[in-house]
C-alpha cells in the first residue's frame, strides 16, 4: 500500500486522487443535507 502511495506521490496524481476521495463525501453530505 505504501509503495502505492510513492507511485502516486512521484507522478503528482496523488492530489487529484487526494481531492477526489474529500470531494466525494463532501457532495454526498451536501446533496442528502
Amino acid at each position: 500500500m505504501f509503495q502505492v502511495f510513492c507511485k502516486y506521490a512521484e507522478t503528482g496524481e496523488l492530489l487529484i486522487v487526494y481531492n477526489l476521495f474529500l470531494s466525494i463525501p463532501y457532495e454526498y453530505s451536501r446533496t442528502s443535507n
